[in-house]
């Protein structure tokens, strides 16, 4: 699969890093990269956030005005 440059494709900002978004909307993502970049995550235990962003190259959003 050949996927283009970050910034031409749809921006993805996750709002939570439980397990629903670990198991389907990464994956979905990923899926899906040659159309959409997953940009940020935000999640209420930033440690979460943080690491959901660290496994995906995403950004972690201190705040949902952040993201």
């Amino acid at each position: 699969m050949i996927v283009q440059d970050k910034r031409s494709r749809i921006g993805v900002g996750l709002i939570g890093a439980g397990l629903v978004v670990q198991s389907i909307h990464v994956a979905v993502v990923e899926d899906l990269s040659e159309r959409f970049a997953l940009r940020s995550v935000w999640d209420v235990v930033p440690e979460r956030a943080g690491q959901t962003a660290t496994r995906t190259g995403a950004s972690h959003a201190a705040s949902l005005d952040d993201l």
